[in-house]
């Protein structure tokens, strides 16, 4: 599942209740930082499993967990990708302890 690959993109994904499967991989976003995917979760469930092959990878974008449960078996997160989107952009970075170099 592909939340917001194409350039250009903003993909949004909402789960308020009942079961979501993904049984391969789960990617927000793009690695070119032209696009972004984001998870609102609030209720239900979204699971990212397959033997522990599975994988939820984020590109550019994010997860937010208000409710509900997140089941994964790998997660890939790409930093360093993360903090060049977010200064191309001018945004303040919301990962606590990630250091960047001037």
């Amino acid at each position: 599942m592909n939340v917001g690959p194409f350039s250009g993109a903003t993909g949004i994904l909402n789960v308020n209740g009942g079961n979501t499967y993904v049984s391969s991989s789960m990617r927000l976003g793009a690695g070119n930082c032209a696009a972004n995917g984001f998870v609102y979760m609030n209720g239900g469930q979204l699971s990212v499993t397959n033997s522990g092959l599975a994988t939820l990878e984020i590109l550019s974008g994010s997860i937010s967990l208000a409710g509900g449960t997140l089941l994964v078996d790998k997660i890939g997160h790409h930093q360093f990708l993360r903090a060049f989107c977010e200064d191309r952009r001018h945004s303040r970075l919301q990962q606590p302890g990630l250091e960047r170099e001037r």
